[in-house]
């Protein structure tokens, strides 16, 4: 399930075809003077995190302005579950949906929310929420504010936060983990083996997104890969597309579904959203097949996408 920008959303059942777009406005294009320069990122329509439960796929929505929460179990019909707040990220892990703030909400149901115990950062606005699915389960919020970052830490489903040992290096950033280490993808590499309790920082490899397939760590760059079986040694594959080198293959997102074993991403960049949008699946991960948009297969001019996340829907949602 994809969520962007005006409370866009779409979700693919096989990588092949995209199904279900939505959004608050199709004709709108954000930042564009054709439509006033409307900005997508401070609005009561800005995608700020999608995460899937036993309910369904929660998707949160609204930044500088209040906003909204709202689940779907078809992928298509969704429903207002909280308006009037803003929420910097959702996750779902130990049995409940939690959606970031300086005071966190989280559910069971993915309807009834209960306030957790404030969030005490040390900078001003929460940015994104990750959970970390080894041991009992870790919920990992973080905040950046002037270029200063912070990260909190719940083993209680999102009850109450401790601020573990890090470099100020180690602060916001994408996530993934094995069953013993917690790797973060921010100003440095940083690399955590105690339930997120203490981390330690190492360089950076090449690339800006990264993923566990259940096997091997991998940080997606443009044109290559690089792989780790332990987080720490890594090495570099070329990505190869429909069948050919592709030395600038480059996506904004990347997503694996571990029972399909199938990789989806999407390419967007700055300011180059829309048109030149462009949707690709892999059965490894290393060579990309690129979906046809002029078939259908895809929408042809999606708002910017701002995560993806991994679940199921009804068979019926995907005939």
């Amino acid at each position: 399930m994809a969520s962007g920008h005006m409370k866009s959303t779409m979700y693919t059942c096989d990588g092949l075809v995209w199904r279900g777009y939505r959004s608050e406005n199709n004709s709108l294009r954000c930042w564009n003077a054709s439509s006033g320069n409307y900005d997508c990122d401070h609005s009561p329509y800005r995608s700020l995190g999608v995460a899937y439960g036993p309910q369904g796929f929660m998707a949160t929505y609204g930044w500088g302005y209040p906003g909204s929460v709202e689940l779907t179990s078809n992928g298509t019909t969704w429903t207002a579950v909280d308006t009037g707040h803003t929420f910097a990220g959702v996750a779902y892990g130990s049995s409940n949906y939690l959606l970031n703030d300086w005071t966190p909400f989280y559910s069971a149901d993915g309807t009834t929310f209960n306030r957790g115990a404030n969030i005490s950062f040390n900078v001003n606005n929460p940015r994104t929420l990750h959970f970390a699915n080894l041991g009992t389960g870790l919920f990992l919020s973080q905040a950046e504010s002037d270029g200063n970052m912070d990260m909190l830490i719940s083993a209680n489903g999102g009850r109450s936060f401790t601020r573990p040992s890090r470099p100020s290096t180690c602060g916001t950033g994408p996530i993934a983990n094995s069953a013993d280490t917690i790797l973060l993808l921010s100003r440095s590499l940083c690399r955590s083996t105690d339930n997120g309790q203490t981390w330690q920082a190492s360089a950076k490899p090449t690339g800006n997104l990264m993923i566990h397939n259940g096997t091997e760590f991998r940080i997606y760059g443009s044109g290559q890969v690089q792989r780790s079986t332990n987080g720490t040694t890594w090495t570099a594959t070329a990505l190869r597309l429909n069948g050919a080198a592709a030395n600038s293959l480059y996506f904004a997102q990347v997503s694996y579904h571990p029972t399909m074993k199938k990789y989806v991403a999407i390419y967007q960049d700055w300011d180059r959203y829309y048109d030149y949008t462009r949707f690709f699946h892999s059965d490894d991960g290393l060579n990309w097949i690129e979906v046809n948009k002029s078939a259908g297969n895809a929408p042809a001019a999606p708002h910017p996408v701002a995560q993806i996340a991994v679940g199921y829907l009804p068979a019926s949602a995907c005939r």
